[in-house]
């Protein structure tokens, strides 16, 4: 049995946090998929005319079903900032990991695992607010790839005259960019800017990989990104 790493998949089984996964090959180009919890059987596909099968991160939004585009990620440790300051840290960002399937260039997503239990939170007023997905993030001060997890860097800027306490993050996951280093477990985002224009109020700009030799995943079609990239306000609170 196999540990999984990102990109292209050999025939065999393969341990995915909590699941058993495993691939054979049954018949010319016939191909036999099955997830496990313990001996259970939770998922089966038969897969035919494949060129290719791969393991990928993948956005915290379609398991159980597709509820938010958002995420918010609460610090657990708060970062000060002086006025007119820029800094940066590196932070979790939570990802699923998606078997997707290719013929040519064209794909589709044979099953979607679960690393975590989802957890949702509103980010706002009940009646103006945001449904987000929840996630409680460690601060990095150094690129520390994490099993299971994507890395982001983000720069703080603090454009107020005054010290700001930064303890969340809300991001839109429609802009948001993951890339996987092949044969590897690493993931990454884009960096990611966090404009502050007062104590409580904030934007979040989506920019360019911060690390080389990456791939960038093909989105799956409920999170394909927009042609313009749009910034993501944070009205009720840094």
């Amino acid at each position: 049995m196999q540990s999984f790493r990102y990109g292209e998949v050999e025939f065999g089984e393969y341990v995915i946090d909590g699941y058993r996964v495993l691939f054979r090959k049954v018949d010319g180009d016939r191909i036999l998929y099955r997830r496990f919890s313990g001996e259970k059987v939770v998922l089966e596909r038969i897969v035919f005319g494949y060129e290719k099968i791969m393991f990928i991160p993948v956005y915290p939004a379609l398991t159980p079903k597709h509820v938010t585009n958002y995420l918010l990620l609460e610090f657990k440790t708060p970062v000060h900032i002086a006025p007119g300051s820029i800094t940066y840290v590196y932070v979790e960002i939570p990802i699923d990991i998606a078997i997707y399937v290719y013929r040519d260039k064209v794909f589709t997503v044979l099953d979607v695992i679960p690393l975590m239990e989802p957890k949702y939170t509103l980010y706002g007023d009940p009646f103006n607010g945001l449904i987000a997905r929840y996630y409680s993030t460690s601060i990095y001060y150094e690129i520390t790839p994490i099993r299971g997890r994507a890395l982001a860097k983000l720069t703080l800027r603090n454009r107020t005259n005054e010290w700001v306490v930064v303890t969340k993050l809300l991001v839109d996951m429609n802009s948001l960019k993951i890339f996987y280093r092949p044969r590897t477990i690493e993931a990454y985002t884009q960096e990611l800017l966090m404009i502050i224009d007062s104590p409580s109020t904030a934007s979040v700009g989506y920019g360019d990989p911060f690390v080389s030799d990456i791939v960038p995943i093909d989105d799956p079609p409920e999170l394909r990104q927009p042609r313009i990239m749009l910034k993501t306000d944070m009205l009720w609170g840094i």
